[in-house]
């Protein structure tokens, strides 16, 4: 009786039991690392897709001040967030802020930056 939880209905179906694992484990093995290969080919040309279109775009921006801005820009929403501080602004009288704050963040492993 096939497998109903496979969906790849070419796969040749072994009836699990005890006396069936290793040809089982054999065949699943195989279909993962082909699965697994496939993934890292898609991966791949998707990769060599937006780097053609990226380094288009970057050839003329590097080394500019546009170049510098679009990294930063990049930089704020690729990585990681992690908040170091958070402090309500005052007014100079020492009356609440209204909901503003300033906090510092640190983005990725390497740039520590205020945001208002």
């Amino acid at each position: 009786a096939p497998d109903e939880k496979d969906s790849n209905p070419t796969e040749a179906r072994v009836k699990l039991s005890s006396d069936t694992l290793p040809e089982w484990l054999k065949k699943k093995k195989e279909l993962w690392r082909a699965q697994r290969e496939d993934r890292r080919k898609r991966q791949y040309s998707e990769q060599q897709s937006d780097a053609a279109n990226i380094s288009k775009r970057q050839k003329s921006a590097i080394g500019s001040m546009e170049g510098y801005i679009r990294s930063a820009a990049e930089a704020l929403t690729q990585h990681e967030w992690h908040i170091i501080e958070i402090r309500e602004l005052t007014s100079s009288d020492g009356s609440s802020s209204d909901g503003n704050f300033i906090l510092w963040v640190m983005i990725g492993n390497d740039s520590l930056q205020r945001v208002r």
